[in-house]
């Protein structure tokens, strides 16, 4: 895998124009390359519109086809292969027997959610029927509970992989997401997953965004 330190904006790699940052390997006190690109305000800005339109366009989507995405989105993780934890040891100095433990927690925290997306319980669905010849009437009445909106996250650095791009709050909406600098390649690697598998959307303007960035925010899916 070739990662070149571009941004991820709605599907599209792009060069951030606001100078670079280098991931830091802890063990040599080196920089890594390559560096990234840093987002503008512009970019920031088209990340967080294009989380907003994608948000009732998956919101609508039938509780199957949410749960099969995520389910498709951890076995992409899985076909990232060595390469992604050999860039984690690298950016944090973990060891890597923790860092496969923590991408085996990402996958099978998406494994469960899709499970909880197909069960459905999650929306609390309840129906009270109409009461017409109650005094007064009382009219059909039902309640679900429904996402508002895009979430926002910050990538831990003490958790580079079980906690980051593909983490527990990722997996319910667009999120937008505060990419730590120091583990910048292997949080691109981690997108990988998600970027690479189809949208379940007809337009996936927004399947994927990543903006790095120290202070910075990006959008995910």
């Amino acid at each position: 895998m070739t990662i070149l330190g571009e941004m991820i904006i709605g599907q599209q790699c792009v060069r951030g124009a606001a100078g670079e940052a280098f991931g830091f390997n802890p063990a040599t006190r080196a920089n890594l390359e390559p560096g990234f690109g840093q987002a503008t305000g512009d970019d920031v800005e088209r990340a967080c519109v294009l989380a907003g339109q994608a948000f009732d366009p998956y919101r609508a989507l039938p509780l199957e086809q949410r749960a099969r995405f995520l389910e498709a989105i951890a076995e992409q993780i899985l076909a990232v292969g060595p390469e992604l934890i050999e860039r984690a040891m690298l950016e944090t100095g973990l060891p890597q027997a923790r860092l496969e433990g923590e991408r085996m927690r990402t996958v099978n925290q998406l494994r469960l959610f899709a499970k909880v997306v197909r069960d459905g319980y999650f929306m609390d669905a309840t129906i009270d029927s109409a009461l017409p010849d109650r005094a007064p009437p009382r009219p059909d009445l039902r309640l679900s509970k429904i996402g508002l909106g895009p979430v926002a996250v910050f990538g831990a650095s003490n958790f580079p992989l079980a906690f980051s791009v593909a983490g527990g709050d990722t997996a319910s909406a667009p999120t937008v997401l505060g990419v730590w600098s120091g583990a910048g390649n292997a949080s691109v690697m981690r997108t990988t997953g998600p970027c690479a598998t189809p949208s379940p959307m007809p337009t996936p303007r927004s399947s994927l965004i990543r903006i790095p960035g120290r202070g910075r925010w990006s959008t995910v899916r």
